[in-house]
């Protein structure tokens, strides 16, 4: 079973467990939330019941609050600030919202507009890769867990909620780890063993193309998203046996890889936007292009998850 049908598995399974754990207990807060809109869109309900509703986790119950005829200005006023867009613009419709309320929403609006007419825009990120780089061949060992990674990309909205974008990722890992040689006479009889410590480098170049499917909001974003890129792969590492011998190696290699991700972002303004976005990212570029370690076999792997802080500008 190669390594890409493992991690679809897994994949599988992790979804499995989330449907056998959530699906039913969401169910019933569906049906509770149902009773709860009820409630909250009866003209006959108590203002006090309505101020509790306001609170509601869900945001259909706090939407069928601001619809409400009866609802204060003072409960309106909170709901203005609400984080669902729904929510916001059933205040706007409201009778009772009063006039300043009104053209702070007016305001959003345009905003909004203004924000969601810009076509491209410009990614940049930081973070950490949580791959791990072991076998790079069979004779030298030196593990390399997780490393930096940072992104740029260009995004163009082919349409208002889907994206293309092409953009470049690097990633970097470093790591030392040490074996035994051991050094046997003509007989077989064991003569000598020799350590060796090594330390180890290794960085990877990802021309990337990918789309985006974005959930837009006029403060909070969302996107899921996926692509395909080339990798370019490097490992360099040195090795020091006890006699003080030194030596140096290379091991290149490239090939394709695929990543998917999700993010969030707040939007500072109608221009820029910080978020975080997450996801897996799977370049194992196999057998290397050229080399100048001994035995050859290197596998230079960057596959893992990921974790990035991001800004975006909107052009």
């Amino acid at each position: 079973m190669d390594r890409i049908t493992r991690v679809l598995l897994i994949y599988v399974f992790v979804l499995f467990c989330i449907v056998l754990l959530f699906v039913k207990p969401q169910a019933e807060m569906i049906k509770d939330s149902r009773i709860r809109c009820e409630v909250a869109k009866n003209p006959n309900t108590p203002v006090e019941v309505l101020k509790e509703l306001a609170k509601d986790e869900d945001y259909r119950v706090r939407q069928e609050v601001a619809r409400n005829p009866n609802t204060p200005a003072e409960v309106l006023k909170e709901l203005a600030k609400d984080i669902n867009y729904k929510v916001r613009r059933e205040v706007a419709r409201n009778p009772n919202t009063p006039g300043e309320i009104l053209l702070d929403l007016a305001k959003e609006i345009e905003g909004v507009k203004s924000y969601q007419q810009k076509k491209f825009y410009m990614n940049f990120g930081n973070g950490w890769g949580l791959y791990r780089m072991t076998d790079i061949n069979r004779y030298h060992i030196a593990e390399i867990d997780n490393g930096f990674n940072s992104f740029g990309e260009v995004g163009y909205f082919v349409v208002p909620k889907i994206s293309v974008t092409i953009g470049l990722s690097y990633l970097h890992g470093s790591g030392k780890g040490k074996f035994e040689v051991e050094f046997y006479d003509a007989y077989g009889s064991l003569v000598e063993i020799d350590h060796v410590k090594i330390e180890r480098r290794a960085i990877l170049f990802a021309p990337e193309i990918r789309f985006k499917y974005h959930f837009v909001e006029t403060k909070m974003n969302a996107f899921v998203g996926g692509g395909i890129g080339w990798g370019f792969g490097e490992a360099k590492g040195s090795g020091e046996w006890d006699d003080g011998f030194v030596y140096k190696a290379t091991a290149k290699a490239n090939g394709i890889g695929f990543l998917a991700s999700t993010g969030w972002s707040y939007n500072l303004n109608t221009t820029s936007s910080l978020g975080i976005e997450m996801g897996y990212r799977h370049y194992e570029i196999g057998k290397q292009k050229e080399s100048n370690i001994y035995g050859g076999g290197a596998n230079l792997d960057f596959s893992g998850a990921f974790m990035l802080a991001t800004l975006s500008i909107r052009l």
